[in-house]
């Protein structure tokens, strides 16, 4: 009994003694928290958006003329819907690590929502420049 109180008590010494003050870590979270929840925000609504392009690039891509065009209108309908898929991925981990997650963990998410933000962006403006450039040609 009191060699499993002494093993008990080191364990705890070790978990407790070796972690970063509670309000640091708390604080650096919940700001960490905040940030995703901001970038993710800034660009769920997109999403309506994203998915019509996606449409109308395939309706390009199936009507195109020759392969090579067809294949360069599929490019981009897939570039938009990596981005919608890599958005769900992120929504995904997010909830199952959201409330266990360190510092350093939720640094990666915060990354990795920010690169989603800007494959959601940057895919979207180059359908949307695709699209105006096909459009003045005709």
């Amino acid at each position: 009994m009191k060699k499993a109180f002494v093993i008990l008590c080191a364990i705890g010494f070790l978990v407790f003694g070796c972690g970063v003050s509670p309000n640091k870590t708390d604080g650096a979270i919940g700001q960490l928290h905040k940030r995703m929840l901001e970038v993710h925000d800034s660009v769920m609504p997109l999403t309506g958006n994203l998915m019509s392009l996606k449409k109308k690039c395939i309706d390009q891509a199936d009507s195109a003329a020759d392969s090579t065009t067809s294949y360069h209108w599929y490019l981009k309908a897939k570039s938009l819907e990596n981005a919608y898929t890599e958005m769900m991925n992120w929504m995904h981990r997010y909830a199952e690590i959201k409330d266990t997650a360190g510092v350093d963990c939720l640094r990666n998410e915060l990354k990795g929502i920010e690169a989603v933000a800007f494959q959601y962006k940057h895919s979207m403006e180059d359908a949307r420049r695709a699209l105006q450039a096909l459009d003045s040609i005709r």
